[in-house]
């Protein structure tokens, strides 16, 4: 079970918004190592949680069906990342399972899986306890490289640590290549745990299906410079003609949605930006597309970066549902059924909102606590379909079961601002 995040809902930033907010929510994401002048922004994507349902989310091919089935659902951590790509990648013949051990200063990492799939280099590690891995310096062929970097991990069952590290690099690497990866502290130890190894990039029919499209939102130019589609995920960049700090400030965040042609919003399990001598070049992460994908349409959004979310909420019991929570002028939150499974509940909810909200309900906010305002959830949302969603919780020994969110500002996907690519 992840650790347990304890939310405040008198103001809280939007998940694009700064990184000492994201961390004050609880997720290790984004940290960065830099070589050179250029500015790589790590950016935040959403509070989730560490496993994600993959089943019944539409967007599985039958090629990835097969390979999903034959992998035990908590066998790594790569399988339970959420991140289907991630475990089509640790099927490749090119995986390196490594599975060393490094010692430095009284403290071990063991590493265990390594793959590159074209867009990022993943490892798995153990560690006897959950510690912060920071500084990271990743060499390719003798050269120290930039990259944004996100950070996943959970406990397992012999009280260990088991973490999922993706390095993202700024520039493109070769097919095959020697790696050199150094950490320079683990938690509060400085030392030197270095590990290498030869490279190969997967075996996953990468694709570039669109580039040179360009839209308008509020202002602000855009034009795709890639969407390549590939077994193991869709590497998407938008290079836009204003600086991070118009795209990402104290007053605005500039978001964005990929939909396919039926509306829903695709999960986006990375993002990060890049400063150019034209403006700021954007990358996007996506899971890979599922044969029902026929179009994408890429719908960037602004949403002010503070939103205070307070005062609406609601004693929970499975007796009073429906339950209703009214987001003023974007609809309500609707609470439709809770089901006991051994020590937890689920819970499905939907928004009446038209407004297409993402897989794990982003920008919008749900949270379950108990009566001293401790959170409960251990599953994040997560969509069934379009805006219908379910999550768990962990109910307190005794006490009440507190269910929050708040009134949005009014949001909206502007028709003239988008772009549209065929998949198929």
């Amino acid at each position: 079970m992840d650790k347990d995040i304890k939310r405040s809902l008198d103001s809280i930033e939007v998940p694009m918004g700064k990184l000492d907010a994201a961390i004050e929510s609880g997720i290790k994401e984004g940290k960065l190592f830099r070589e050179s002048k250029k500015r790589v922004w790590p950016v935040i994507l959403s509070c989730v949680a560490m496993i994600v349902l993959i089943i019944g989310s539409g967007f599985i091919s039958p090629t990835m069906a097969n390979v999903l089935a034959k992998v035990p659902l908590l066998d790594s951590i790569f399988n339970s990342s959420g991140e289907p790509g991630l475990r089509v990648a640790l099927e490749d013949d090119n995986r390196v399972n490594l599975n060393k051990t490094i010692t430095s200063n009284g403290v071990s990492i063991t590493i265990k899986d390594i793959i590159y799939d074209g867009s990022r280099i993943a490892f798995s590690f153990t560690q006897d306890q959950e510690s912060e891995i920071a500084p990271l310096q990743i060499e390719i062929d003798n050269k120290v490289i930039n990259f944004s970097e996100s950070y996943k991990g959970k406990a397992i069952d012999n009280g260990e640590f088991e973490g999922l590290i993706q390095a993202f690099p700024e520039e493109k690497l070769p097919n095959k290549f020697h790696m050199v990866v150094k950490i320079h502290q683990i938690g509060k130890t400085k030392g030197d745990w270095q590990f290498e190894t030869d490279m190969k990039k997967s075996n996953n029919h990468n694709m570039e299906l669109a580039n040179g499209q360009k839209a308008t939102i509020d202002g602000i130019k855009y034009k795709v410079k890639k969407f390549e589609v590939a077994d193991t995920g869709v590497h998407l960049q938008l290079e836009f003609d204003a600086e991070m700090e118009e795209l990402l400030n104290e007053k605005r965040s500039l978001m964005l949605h990929v939909l396919d042609q039926n509306g829903q919003p695709l999960s986006i399990n990375h993002m990060s930006g890049t400063g150019t001598e034209s403006g700021t070049m954007m990358e996007y992460y996506l899971d890979p597309l599922g044969d029902n994908i026929k179009n994408v349409t890429i719908s960037p959004y602004s949403i002010p970066t503070t939103i205070q979310i307070k005062g609406v909420k609601a004693t929970l019991h499975k007796e009073h549902l429906p339950l209703v929570l009214s987001q003023g002028e974007m609809g309500e939150i609707v609470v439709t059924k809770l089901e006991k499974k051994k020590e937890k509940n689920v819970l499905y909810f939907h928004s009446t909102s038209s407004f297409p909200f993402s897989n794990d309900f982003t920008p919008n906010r749900l949270a379950i606590e108990d009566e001293s305002g401790n959170n409960l959830i251990t599953e994040q949302p997560n969509a069934l379909s379009k805006n219908h969603y379910k999550l768990s919780y962990i109910p307190p020994r005794k006490g009440k079961v507190i269910i929050k969110s708040g009134k949005l500002p009014k949001l909206q996907l502007k028709q003239n601002a988008q772009v549209k690519i065929n998949v198929r």
